[in-house]
């Protein structure tokens, strides 16, 4: 099916939206042999963003301003998920918020081309911009007296920063952005994004149903959960 014709995918928490086949998504990827190499790291990364949305699902719709959010809750996200990160760069007289590399030694090389250098953007793998909690991603917003629409400021600092993707997200939604498009592909509408907070609390839901199966049953099931 051409990308043009697809329906946009969502599977529960996920929305494919024109940006993989939604046929190799459903079919092909599981096959892949890197999805069984990451099957333990991304299980033991989902029961560390389980833990850590327990504590701050209270909060973060309270914390107001960017910064204190992207402090309790979306910075230890990026660190869970494995990114080394740089906050708050430099890119043509603009900011985004963060560089994410893949090892130290990437890290380490920009440091070393410098902030300012148009050579600090060749070794990070992708940048990364938040917003408040209650700021929607598709919705123009006024920052600093200046109308601000965040695609078109995500795809800005791609097309300058010359970097493949770019994340943006507001701690509950998590989206990432293509630089280049294929064929068919929308502009601003196309890419792939996760709900954060409805992929955990349906997990916790999930453990919480278990956890009280396995009391009224009795079965060996509670000490599993128990142990989760």
């Amino acid at each position: 099916m051409p990308r043009s014709a697809q329906i946009p995918l969502r599977l529960g928490a996920v929305h494919n939206s024109e940006l993989f086949s939604s046929h190799w998504l459903k079919n092909r990827l599981p096959l892949e042999l890197e999805w069984h190499e990451c099957q333990k790291l991304a299980t033991d990364a989902l029961s560390a963003l389980t833990e850590l949305w327990q504590e701050q699902r209270n909060r973060v719709e309270h914390y107001g301003s960017e910064q204190s959010l992207e402090q309790a809750f979306i910075q230890p996200i990026l660190q869970i998920l494995g990114w080394k990160l740089i906050y708050q760069t430099h890119l043509r007289g603009r900011k985004p918020d963060y560089a994410l590399f893949l090892d130290d030694a990437s890290l380490d090389n920009s440091l070393q081309a410098g902030r300012l250098s148009p050579d600090f953007w060749k070794y990070p793998a992708l940048l990364a911009d938040a917003k408040a909690w209650h700021v929607a991603l598709d919705r123009p917003t006024i920052t600093d007296q200046q109308r601000e629409y965040p695609p078109e400021q995500i795809e800005w600092y791609l097309n300058n920063s010359f970097l493949p993707y770019a994340i943006l997200t507001n701690g509950r939604h998590w989206r990432l952005i293509p630089r280049q498009y294929d064929p068919g592909q929308p502009r601003f509408e196309t890419y792939f994004e996760c709900d954060l907070e409805m992929l955990l609390n349906e997990r916790i839901e999930h453990a919480d149903l278990r956890l009280e199966r396995a009391i009224h049953d009795d079965s060996p099931l509670l000490a599993q959960c128990a142990k989760e």
